[in-house]
This record gives structure tokens, C-alpha cells and sequence, in this order.
């Protein structure tokens, strides 16, 4: 059956995960020009990623624009190729597509070569098969979770699942304090904004903090539904419906999805999301 003759949402999950994948053969190119044509042709972009992979060298990269995401790719392509992607987990949503794999490259200053596990979230453009931009990092970090022991039950990511639960009932009562208080103090989090649409990049519990009161001044949390939630051995990716009560009276619904990783004192240490914008 083609996609022309699928119920249209389903033909755009199918899309989404489609493009998502493309991206990856794409960044294979080692081309940022190259990389470039996966993703859209116009401005804004809504890139969100933490590079670095302890607590000295983590950093929060943000690009909006394509001169921006071009920079990026030039920049970590002059140290590191990368020869290959093997996905193994692929999720298309009608307005992202999800991945999880290892990718394998080279370090062009001395030849070693390297492999790392990774997960993004990719907000797809409606118009172009192609990405909005990419949002995500990759794995071991050696201050998150390293998972249960082969062969060992899931006892790991019951712990984060609870974690993650106690996050969303924070949210879910609309207390910015009791919401900073499941974020680690040197938290990285990069969220859009379910009202302006704004992606806002965040470093620290200050930061955080100020982030939900200013939100919350303006609105309540009504409800956040769960419709997809994935706890893997290091990080949660999870789709929410948020409905949010304004004080003028008026009720916004958003979709949103995120990717986090919960750090091994069960607090949020990288927080990265997106959103398909506010919804009647």
C-alpha cells in the first residue's frame, strides 16, 4: 500500500520517521552543506543539543538559523568525521521523528577512532521532507545513569520512571519551586516555549527557576497527558498534550516532546525539548 493511500496521519508518521533517518545519512556526508539539505530551507531552526560528555565539558548549543547550523557542522566536522550510523530504535510522530543508535567516526587529529550512543528528536517541517532541526545528545555521560546489569531486571528505570513521575506531577500543580527542585543544580535544559513558541536555552537552577515562574505567571498547567513515554537505560523521551489555562481566560492546548537524562541522585541533569506549537 502506498502512502497516498494510507489515513493521512498514519502517512505522516511514516513521513516523519522517514526524513528523521534521512538526516543521519546525511550527516554522514561529513559535508555541512551536504547535512544542510536534510534540514529546512528557511529560517528558524530549532536545534538544541549538549555536547561533551562529563560535567567540565558539557555545553548547551543552540542554532536558529541555517548560517548558525552550518557553523556547527563545519566546526565539529574539522575534529571528528563520522563513518557510520546504525539506528536501531526509529519513532515517527506526526510532527517529529524520534531516533536512537550508536554512531561511529574518526578523530581526525590522531586517527583513534571513536563510538557513541545517541538519541534525537527531530521536529519535521510540513512543507519540505526535511527537519525543522535536531535536538538531542549522546551517551555514556559519566554523571547520568548507566542502566541495570545485563541480564539483570529493569529495577534502573523503575527508579527513573518515578523520577520522571514526580517531574510531571511538579508541573502538573503549576509550582515553579516544587518544579526546579527534580533539576540538578548544574542543570542543562533547552525547552519552546508552549505559549510564544520561543526556545529558550537554560544553564543552572537559577535559570530554570526563573524559566517556569515566568511561565507560570501568565498561565496554569490544566493538564499534561503522557502519549508516548520511553525510559531506555539513560534517558526518558516522552510526547505530552499540555493544556494550559491563561489569565485572560483562554484555554491553549501544545504539543510537546522532550528528551531527558536523570542523573544517578534521580534529578533532571539535561532537559531538551521541542514543540509543534500552540493548538486550538
Amino acid at each position: 500500500m502506498s502512502s497516498q493511500q494510507l489515513d493521512p496521519h498514519l502517512a505522516e508518521r511514516i513521513r516523519s520517521r522517514d526524513v528523521a533517518e534521512a538526516h543521519f545519512v546525511a550527516e554522514v556526508s561529513n559535508d555541512p552543506d551536504e547535512i544542510l539539505t536534510s534540514m529546512k530551507s528557511y529560517d528558524p531552526l530549532l536545534t538544541s543539543v549538549v555536547v561533551g560528555n562529563d560535567a567540565g565539558s558539557m555545553q548547551l548549543v543552540q542554532c536558529s538559523t541555517r548560517d548558525a547550523q552550518r557553523a556547527f557542522y563545519a566546526a565539529s566536522r574539522s575534529q571528528a568525521h563520522m563513518t557510520d550510523v546504525d539506528l536501531f530504535t526509529s519513532l515517527g510522530g506526526e510532527w517529529y521523528g524520534f531516533v536512537h543508535g550508536l554512531a561511529t567516526g574518526t578523530v581526525l587529529a590522531t586517527g583513534e577512532s571513536y563510538t557513541a550512543e545517541l538519541i534525537g528528536l527531530l521536529p519535521t517541517t510540513p512543507a519540505e521532507d526535511t527537519i525543522a532541526g535536531e535536538v538531542g545528545l549522546s551517551w555514556p555521560l559519566d554523571v547520568g545513569k548507566l542502566g541495570d546489569a545485563p541480564g539483570a531486571l529493569a529495577f534502573e528505570r523503575v527508579a527513573t520512571k518515578r523520577a520522571h513521575d514526580a517531574w510531571l506531577d511538579a508541573f502538573r500543580s503549576s509550582d515553579a519551586d516544587a518544579i526546579v527542585a527534580h533539576y540538578a543544580t548544574d542543570a542543562r535544559v533547552a525547552m519552546r516555549h508552549p505559549l510564544t513558541g520561543d526556545v529558550t536555552g537554560l544553564e543552572g537552577h537559577e535559570a530554570v527557576a526563573d524559566y517556569y515562574r515566568g511561565m507560570l505567571a501568565d498561565a496554569t498547567v490544566r493538564g499534561a497527558d503522557v502519549v508516548t513515554r520511553l525510559i531506555d537505560r539513560w534517558f526518558v523521551f516522552t510526547e505530552l498534550v499540555v493544556c494550559l489555562a491563561l489569565n485572560d481566560g483562554r484555554d491553549v492546548v501544545a504539543q510537546t516532546a522532550d528528551v531527558c537524562v536523570i542523573d544517578r541522585d534521580d534529578r533532571v541533569l539535561v532537559h531538551l525539548g521541542t514543540s509543534a506549537g500552540p493548538a486550538s
